[in-house]
This record gives structure tokens, sequence and C-alpha cells, in this order.
């Protein structure tokens, strides 16, 4: 079957020719997001059962009927059909969550994902700078405004030896006497042991360019999610929770009626026990699964840094 609509529709026909009535129909599909989510939507939309099934638990349910490594998308959809069969009282149709929490999740993965970028962009910024003027990181934070727009308009030592004191204090943002400031970034530019090559001066402008790239559209991811957290304020009442680690929780969970449990939550979240017994031995020290939502799992652990 193609991943088209022309695929769909044949598929929906293929469905159609062995039943008219659709609520008897029961289908199950790996849970494997961005590549499930559209034969997934479709499905729904034309009325039948659609179960979202986690792909660990699929491979344990082929495994469970041979000892060989085998794995075809035959032998996938028997394995589907057999958990489905064996579990079917326990699970759950998928219910299509709002458009609102979809925004959120996406977003909030998005804003996620930029964190990490740039994180990664600083510590290159902070190689660089420990190449080529390894004075400056003992005596002033690098990753400060400031110190980004001094070394993105004078990228090398040697440029910044020349500029005048005033020129050079303009730039500086700290508390305290910025003169005395500006003389010592200019001595010790004059006397660095750094390798100021022209080639890592324009590493570290483009590395800064990077920064405030990012640094940009974390701002706007931002407004966006602020616009979006207006309808879902009351999660903000929770203490140490604002629109960021809000707007996760929310897109991540999605509809928080499938879950009948806190136990079933925390499991969908990856921070249930992995529990390990044999005989008579029992673990004491037990890992979370991390079987979940990482980005779930990871607001939920921000949250409780913050709270402690």
């Amino acid at each position: 079957m193609e991943n088209s609509s022309v695929g769909f529709k044949k598929l929906h026909t293929e469905i159609s020719s062995h039943t008219e009535l659709f609520d008897n129909v029961h289908i199950g599909l790996e849970e494997t997001g961005i590549y499930s989510s559209n034969i997934r939507d479709f499905l729904h939309s034309a009325g039948f059962n659609v179960y979202m099934i986690n792909p660990v638990l699929t491979h344990h349910s082929r495994m469970a009927y041979s000892l060989r490594n085998t794995k075809t998308d035959k032998l996938d959809c028997l394995a589907i059909c057999r958990y489905i069969m064996h579990n079917f009282t326990h699970l759950k149709p998928y219910i299509s969550t709002l458009y609102t929490t979809s925004e959120l999740k996406s977003l909030s993965r998005l804003r996620l994902d930029k964190l990490h970028t740039l994180a990664k962009a600083k510590m290159e910024f902070t190689r660089l700078l420990q190449i080529t003027f390894p004075e400056f990181i003992k005596h002033f934070k690098q990753h400060s405004q400031w110190a980004m727009n001094l070394f993105s308009s004078y990228p090398a030592p040697a440029k910044i030896a020349r500029m005048h004191l005033d020129t050079l204090e303009s730039f500086i943002k700290i508390k305290g006497d910025r003169f005395s400031a500006a003389q010592l970034i200019k001595n010790l530019a004059k006397k660095t042991i750094g390798d100021t090559s022209i080639t890592n001066s324009f590493l570290i402008e483009s590395i800064i360019d990077d920064i405030n790239h990012y640094n940009k559209q974390i701002a706007i991811i931002d407004k966006h999610l602020d616009a979006l957290m207006a309808d879902f304020d009351f999660i903000t009442t929770i203490p140490g929770v604002g629109n960021v680690i809000g707007a996760s929780i929310i897109g991540e969970i999605g509809d928080i009626s499938r879950f009948s449990s806190p136990s079933q939550l925390l499991a969908f979240a990856g921070l249930d026990p992995s529990i390990y017994e044999s005989g008579e031995f029992k673990g004491k020290r037990c890992r979370i699964s991390k079987r979940g939502s990482k980005y779930l799992r990871t607001s939920i652990l921000q949250l409780h840094v913050l709270r402690v």
C-alpha cells in the first residue's frame, strides 16, 4: 500500500469490502511517531477503532512465538493481531487530541531541541575562546550578552588590544568599575597566549551568529507558547510550573482521561521503576524504566529540581 491518499483510499475500500459495520473493525498500529500519525488519523476519521501499540510490546509478541530472529512486515502484522487478541480487554482505542494540545506538544519539543542545539553552540564558543583568548574566561562570563557582542565585533584579541578604552568600555555591562574592566581586558588581549589565526576569528563570529539565531528562535517559540497557554493557565497554579513546563506536560499527556490510574501516567513518562526479582533475589535499587516519553520525563524532572 502506498503512503498516499490513493493508498489510504485503497485500504479503506479493501476493509469496506469485508464489512459495513466499522464499529466491529479493530485496527492495530505500531506507535512509530510521525510515520504512523497520518494513517492513524485517516482510519480514525473513517470511523474505525484504532489501537496504538508500543513497538516493544509487539516485539515481545513476535519473539514469544519463535526463537528465530526474523522480522518481516507479515510477521509484524501477525504479532500486532496476536497482541490485540490477547490484551483486548485492557486496550483503549485511540482518541484524537485537541488541536491546541498537539500544537503545544510540537512547540515544546521544538523548544527543547533548540535548547540542546544552543547548549552545544555555547560549548563550541567556549572551546574556541579557550584557544584564542583563554585569559578572558578566567575573569569574565564568556556567555554573557555583552561578551558575545564584543567578540562578534572584535573576534581576535589583537583587535581588542587596539581598541580605544572608551569604545571597549561601552561594550561592558557589569556591576562595578567598567573602565577598570576595559583596561584589564585590553591588557589581557595584549599579552594573550592564544592562537589568533584568521580562521579562529571567523569561527568565533560564525558560532556567535548561531547562538544569537537560536536565542531568537527560542524567544519566538516562547511567545507562541504563551498565547496557547492562555486556555490552560490552571496548570501554572502548581508551584514551579510556568508556561514552558506546563505546555510540555499538557502537550505530552494530551487527553488525561486515557490514563485510568496514576501508575499508568507514571509509566507513560518512563518514571516507573524497573523491578527485577528472581527466586529469593530481590533488587534493592531499582532504576526508572525510561521507556516512555522522554520529553514528559524531562519536564517532570525539571519541575522536581525547581521545587527542591
